[in-house]
């Protein structure tokens, strides 16, 4: 009998396991025997080592130990050489695995009978078919912040200002905001506006003093994410964090400003289309 167990693993920060979580919730529709690993995560700790676990609850995850993982996401010296090799020769689809390591994958180009998923599946169609289901779970696990900040942060636009990482990221996808797109997208926007980063620090130095901006000091990242959800239009960078916060609440009186020109497959023209946001690229 053919085995139909599959996996899908999670790994990196808060808004790429919702994304990899939204995948998995797709393909469960078709094969209720999936499911989604939290072990890699767990492991890191990377993060401060905040795990979706925090966001939305337990949906029956597994926790698989380091030595269990397969061999394109455990952490060993064999995996990261066997990961560098993969990426140079752009190898994706293996005999068992989906291997989306630059998040570049497109939705239809996924082998769904492969056993493994590994990678960012940063798939804007997932994230929409439940969009309901995903807010409900975070309303149950958050209800108390969300209720606290619900009405107080309604009068802003969040602006989120990614840096950490992607200060220091080769990525083509981890582009730290210019302050050029920051003046330019606090110009375009009426009303008060709460900042929102993982350097608190550098916005204060560096925005322009104006009694419109203020600065969230949340005192951990699902304390800001929660805030950041509760505002109600956005200035994002191109980290998923900010995308889902924006996304999570949102409906078709919604405004967003994003960075033109981003080559993040979730912030696409073709992903924002899709969306009932109303986008402007500066």
């Amino acid at each position: 009998m053919k085995n139909n167990n599959k996996i899908i693993y999670a790994q990196g920060g808060i808004g790429n396991q919702l994304f990899q979580y939204v995948f998995y919730k797709m393909i469960k529709n078709t094969n209720p025997l999936v499911r989604y690993d939290i072990g890699r995560v767990n492991y890191d700790q990377q993060h401060s080592g905040v795990n979706i676990i925090d966001f939305i609850g337990n949906d029956n995850f597994l926790c698989s130990v380091n030595n269990d993982l397969p061999l394109e996401i455990k952490d060993s010296f064999f995996s990261k050489v066997y990961r560098f090799i993969l990426r140079k020769l752009k190898i994706k689809s293996l005999k068992n695995t989906i291997y989306d390591y630059d998040a570049l994958t497109v939705l239809n180009e996924i082998n769904t009978d492969l056993k493994f998923f590994i990678g960012y599946f940063q798939f804007v169609d997932a994230a929409l078919s439940v969009k309901d289901e995903l807010e409900s779970l975070f309303f149950e696990k958050n209800k108390n912040d969300i209720l606290k900040l619900k009405h107080l942060n309604k009068k802003y636009t969040g602006l989120h200002i990614r840096r950490g990482d992607f200060v220091t990221s080769s990525s083509a996808s981890h582009k730290v905001l210019s302050m050029d797109f920051i003046e330019k997208a606090i110009s375009a926007v009426e009303g008060q506006i709460m900042v929102f980063s993982d350097d608190i620090k550098w916005c204060k130095n560096n925005l322009p003093l104006s009694e419109r901006i203020c600065f969230y000091e949340g005192d951990s990242a699902i304390d800001d994410f929660i805030a950041l959800t509760q505002c109600s239009n956005y200035i994002l960078s191109g980290s998923t964090f900010s995308w889902w916060a924006a996304f999570l609440f949102s409906n078709d009186k919604t405004q967003v400003i994003i960075p033109r020109n981003h080559n993040a497959q979730f912030m696409s023209n073709s992903s924002n289309q899709k969306l009932e946001w109303k986008v402007r690229c500066l």
